[in-house]
C-alpha cells in the first residue's frame, strides 16, 4: 500500500496524462486542485506530515469530475446550472459519484493505493447538505434516508487524507467569500472543522486536536495572504465611473 518517494515524484509531475486531462476537460476543477495542493504543503509543512504525498494526493483527488464537469460549481462559468431542472436526490448522486468515477480512472492509470486514498476518503462519509436540504423541502413530509445523500466513504485514515478533507472543504468555501478578512476566514475555517468533528469524521485517523489548532492556524495564515485586498489602481477607478448611469430626480 505504500508508494516510495521516486515513484510518487512521477506523479507530481503536471504533464501525466491525468493532469493534462483534467486542465483539457474542467479546467476550473484543475486550478481548484492546484490552490488545494498548495495550502495542503503548507499544512503539511507545520505538522510535519508527508508533504509530497498530500501534494500528489491533492493532485488527484478530484479526477472523477472530469466525468461530468459541469455538474460542479466551479466549472459553470456559464451561470447555468443543471442541477436547477433535476430532482434534488439525482443531484447528490451525480456529486457523490464523482468520488467513485476518480478512483476507477485512478486504478485504470496505474494510481498507487496511497493516492488513491485521497480519492476516496477526502470526503468520508459527509452529508451533501445542499440537496439533502433541497430534497426535504420538497419531500413534503415523506421521509428521506440520509445514506441517501451521503458520500460513501470510508471517513479519513491518515493525518494526510485528513488534512486534504480540510483544505478541500475550506478551499471552495473562500471562493464564495466576499469580504475576505482575518476574522472572516477564521471564522469559516472553524465552522468547518467543527462540523467535520460533529459529524465523526475524524474518528478513524489520527489527527489529534493540537494538529487540528495548527492546521487552523496555517490555513488563516495562507488564506489571508493569498485573498488580501490589493489597492485600485486610477484606470479601474475610472472603468468603474464610465460604467456608472448618473440618475437625477
Amino acid at each position: 500500500n505504500a508508494a516510495s518517494n521516486f515513484r510518487l515524484n512521477k506523479y507530481a509531475d503536471l504533464q501525466h496524462p491525468l493532469m493534462r486531462d483534467l486542465l483539457s476537460k474542467a479546467p476550473a476543477t484543475y486550478q481548484h486542485t492546484m490552490t488545494v495542493a498548495y495550502l495542503a504543503q503548507a499544512v503539511g509543512e507545520s505538522l510535519g506530515a508527508n508533504t509530497l504525498l498530500l501534494r500528489v494526493g491533492a493532485y488527484y483527488h478530484d479526477i472523477g469530475k472530469m466525468t461530468n464537469p459541469q455538474f460542479f460549481s466551479e466549472n459553470q462559468s456559464s451561470g447555468k446550472n443543471p442541477h436547477d431542472t433535476l430532482d434534488p436526490r439525482q443531484s447528490a448522486k451525480l456529486i457523490i459519484d464523482h468520488v467513485k468515477y476518480g478512483e476507477t480512472l485512478g486504478r485504470q492509470m496505474g494510481l498507487p493505493e496511497v493516492v488513491l486514498d485521497f480519492i476516496v476518503q477526502h470526503h468520508g462519509t459527509q452529508l451533501v447538505e445542499y440537496f439533502y436540504d433541497k430534497a426535504a423541502k420538497v419531500s413534503h413530509g415523506s421521509e428521506l434516508r440520509k445514506e441517501a445523500f451521503r458520500y460513501r466513504g470510508p471517513k479519513p485514515q491518515s493525518v494526510e487524507t485528513a488534512i486534504l478533507m480540510i483544505v478541500d472543504a475550506v478551499e471552495a468555501a473562500s471562493r464564495s467569500m466576499e469580504e475576505a478578512t482575518r476574522k472572516k476566514i477564521e471564522q469559516m475555517i472553524r465552522l468547518l472543522v467543527v462540523k467535520r468533528i460533529a459529524d465523526g469524521q475524524f474518528d478513524e485517523c489520527n489527527l489529534s486536536t493540537p494538529q487540528l489548532a495548527k492546521t487552523v492556524e496555517t490555513l488563516v495564515a495562507s488564506l489571508e495572504a493569498s485573498l488580501h485586498s490589493r489597492a485600485e489602481y486610477p484606470w479601474q477607478k475610472k472603468k468603474q465611473n464610465k460604467g456608472r448611469v448618473e440618475v437625477k430626480d
